[in-house]
């Protein structure tokens, strides 16, 4: 037996790429930093991805059959594969190849396509460890090992002579099988199972497990030897076990027979082809059914499954990460979005050193892209600063700030924070509507949260901006807290375009969030009389350009810890049907 308790293993969606979607070869590394040397080695040996499409580029129509056509083929589904079989030109098919590993991509912030690293790293050890004359390049036992990883389970068969092993005697109790291998990804269907045989110099796969049976293959003994080969693959899948259970049943079933009869009472008795001492038909038959139903089974697992399954090399989530979203009108047309990341402290700490000693290197980033795959915005952000000024000011998240900008779409969004002493990341992807603030109602941004920075060495370790003459920085608790200063800040459009005249009022509620509250603390609350409470305020305010910026402090500490939800109302003094409101819920504590 060879490899067992494989890595988790992620499936990959493979979407429909329409014709229209493709791009030019030079943008395959958009945005990102690759290695800048090119490796001239062999194809056999590409390691990273640069190399890949920097040869994909330069191949010949000979050699990008051999070397790259062979092995994509593998990894498209029966539509994509009439797609790009139909295409016309060679250099349309290495678009497509180069827009397919853009499409697989699970986190465009990493320096590499870790999809295709992956890739790289089981083609480098296919062509290895399974070598082939012909293209790809690596037998039957390759192809699987590219599309789906190292399997879960894996049996190695030398092959040759070898004898039954039965709680029965047949008295064809030898037989011989050819080298083979079985394989078992488990961990991608229950029941997805692969059987090879060694045909000449490379492993075939092969539909049956008697297939590797030589010989004598009288339906008689080959149910015996078929059997044989199962009990030692009983642990590759349920289907495989249960058929074992079965095999071990009728085998009790004739054992139990001997001891019933004085006649067949022997400790020399020998299972023969068609035994007339009893009925071996119905036994025999009962095994084959068995034995092919696995069989039958075990194919059909195989037909519902990916076309390909991806292990993850450096994109593993690591390390906590949350977002925060604030969207804004920009001056240019395009949206603003504020992103807040938040990471645990204690991950980014040093053990081995004192506090006082450690300092903590993160990166934030983030990134936007459209249905397009291509980049809408990306920023980055790197702080390095002493661990023991965030822990003296109590701060349990490492906290980052980043602005995109992107016009009004449905877009991807991606961020991700970098432990930047041991390369540790943890990444989030989400699906991101991008606000339209290009109308001429009045419009209302979405809410940031602040706190005020009060010390010149919290400078170091939050992000900060100046509004309205105070220094401030994105809230630095996924809670709000009722002793840590808490500012709102909001920007409010068109307000003379909007039909507002003279004057507006922006009213301030803060008041419970039902939804979230347990029903075991709503009959709590009820049964006690405790009353719902809550935060109303409104002001006035003059009409003086046709955009304004809004801050306001809230003071809290009177209410009860538990979930709220701050919503901004803002409208005509005169005429209370031209408004607009935006909401934003948050936690309370002590």
């Amino acid at each position: 037996m060879g490899w067992s308790g494989g890595p988790q293993i992620f499936s990959i969606k493979l979407i429909v790429l329409a014709l229209s979607l493709y791009i030019v070869s030079g943008q395959a590394a958009e945005k990102r930093n690759l290695p800048q040397k090119i490796s001239t080695n062999n194809y056999s040996t590409i390691t990273d991805e640069a190399t890949y499409f920097h040869l994909l580029k330069e191949a010949d129509s000979l050699t990008f059959k051999n070397e790259f056509e062979a092995e994509i083929l593998l990894l498209l589904d029966d539509d994509l594969k009439e797609r790009y079989l139909n295409l016309p030109t060679l250099q349309d098919k290495k678009e497509f190849i180069i827009f397919f590993w853009k499409v697989q991509n699970p986190n465009p912030l990493l320096e590499q396509n870790d999809r295709l690293l992956d890739h790289l790293q089981r083609r480098l050890y296919a062509r290895k460890n399974f070598p082939a004359d012909t293209p790809p390049y690596y037998d039957d036992r390759g192809k699987y090992y590219v599309k789906y990883g190292k399997p879960f389970f894996r049996y190695r068969d030398r092959g040759g002579l070898r004898k039954i092993n039965s709680l029965v005697t047949p008295t064809f109790s030898h037989y011989s099988v050819l080298p083979n291998e079985t394989w078992s990804y488990v961990n991608v269907r229950p029941n997805f199972v692969v059987n090879f045989a060694q045909k000449g110099s490379v492993y075939k796969e092969i539909k049956s497990l008697k297939d590797i049976i030589v010989g004598n293959r009288r339906r008689g003994r080959l149910i015996w030897y078929w059997s044989d080969l199962m009990k030692n693959r009983f642990w590759m899948s349920p289907l495989y076990n249960d058929a074992v259970t079965t095999i071990i049943d009728v085998e009790n079933t004739i054992l139990s027979t001997i001891a019933r009869s004085p006649l067949l009472s022997s400790r020399n008795f020998i299972i023969r082809d068609n035994d007339i001492r009893f009925n071996t038909r119905r036994l025999e038959d009962e095994l084959y059914s068995s034995l092919s139903f696995t069989d039958s089974e075990t194919r059909r697992a195989s037909t519902d499954i990916p076309v390909a399954v991806y292990t993850p090399v450096r994109a593993k989530s690591k390390l906590p990460i949350k977002e925060n979203i604030a969207q804004f009108k920009n001056p240019d047309g395009l949206t603003r979005l504020e992103i807040t990341l938040y990471s645990p402290m204690k991950k980014f700490l040093n053990r081995a050193v004192s506090i006082h000693q450690d300092s903590i290197f993160v990166e934030f980033s983030s990134l936007l892209r459209n249905k397009m795959y291509s980049t809408v915005d990306e920023n980055r952000l790197k702080k390095k600063y002493a661990a023991r000024d965030a822990i003296d000011w109590h701060l349990p998240e490492t906290v980052g700030y980043l602005t995109l900008k992107a016009p009004p779409d449905s877009l991807d969004f991606f961020a991700q924070v970098k432990n930047e002493r041991n390369g540790k990341v943890g990444f989030l992807q989400k699906s991101l509507k991008v606000k339209d603030f290009s109308g001429k109602n009045l419009m209302v941004s979405d809410l940031q949260f602040y706190t005020t920075i009060e010390e010149e060495q919290q400078k170091a370790i939050l992000p900060w901006l100046e509004i309205n003459g105070l220094t401030l920085a994105p809230y630095p608790f996924k809670k709000i807290h009722k002793s840590t200063p808490f500012y709102c800040y909001f920007e409010v459009y068109n307000l003379k375009s909007g039909g507002v005249t003279d004057e507006y009022e922006i009213t301030y509620k803060v008041y419970n969030d039902k939804s979230s509250t347990s029903l075991f603390k709503k009959l709590t609350k009820w049964i006690g009389g405790e009353k719902e409470r809550s935060i109303s305020i409104t002001q006035t305010q003059p009409v003086l350009e046709d955009m304004s910026q809004e801050l306001i402090a809230l003071d809290l500490s009177n209410l009860p810890n538990g979930h709220y939800r701050l919503e901004v109302i803002v409208a005509d003094t005169k005429n209370p049907s031209i408004q607009a409101s935006v909401w934003r819920e948050f936690r309370l504590e002590n």
